[in-house]
């Protein structure tokens, strides 16, 4: 069987696809460590392109400024809140992550969840 991995909040378009899921990873940050992040990314991929002069910026102020509302739960659309709720549907498939860890921690929990997860 193949395995694969799909990142990301597939919370109203990817129901099918969670018949194939075997674990949810549910990985948290607070907000200015996820916008440092998306910052600290925008830059190495892109550089110049997302400055005030470059082609990219406009884009990019507009996913920073979607990123800055994703904890307020009176944002329409995504945000904390509303995965949070979408995420009580799936119980037990979620296994909670700091983001905040070093990766190899995350991967260790989420290895963790993997094998409860076959103990049912």
């Amino acid at each position: 069987m193949d395995q694969w991995v799909l990142t990301g909040p597939v919370e109203g378009w990817g129901d099918a696809l969670l018949v194939a899921v075997d674990l949810i990873g549910f990985v948290t940050a607070p907000t200015p460590v996820r916008l440092q992040r998306l910052l600290k990314r925008d830059r190495e991929r892109f550089g110049d392109r997302i400055a005030p002069d470059g082609d990219l910026h406009a884009l990019h102020m507009a996913a920073y400024w979607w990123a800055r509302q994703y904890d307020d739960p009176t944002f329409p659309g995504q945000n904390r809140l509303s995965q949070k709720e979408w995420l009580i549907t799936r119980a037990p498939y979620v296994v909670r992550l700091d983001g905040t860890l070093p990766l190899n921690d995350i991967v260790d929990r989420l290895l963790i969840g993997f094998r409860c997860q076959a103990d049912l």
